[in-house]
């Protein structure tokens, strides 16, 4: 079976979003992003840059396998 969870970064850099992934990666290989949605923090579009407060929501999911290799 696929085990999924959702968390949302709110008034973060698009960098910091990166680093923030890389980490994850790193920390828990076996969940991987299914989704991520990103918007301006604010609710309005950004003029310019990349370091600009955003809203991020992340759909993170793991598949869980049995002994047996059937997925549960």
């Amino acid at each position: 079976f696929r085990r999924r969870a959702t968390l949302t970064l709110t008034g973060v850099t698009l960098p910091q979003v990166g680093k923030f992934l890389d980490a994850w990666r790193s920390a828990e290989p076996a969940w991987t992003p299914a989704s991520i949605d990103i918007s301006p923090a604010g609710g309005k579009a950004p003029e310019a840059g990349g370091d600009l407060p955003l809203r991020v929501v992340i759909t993170i999911e793991a598949a869980v396998v049995r002994r047996d290799g059937e997925q549960r």
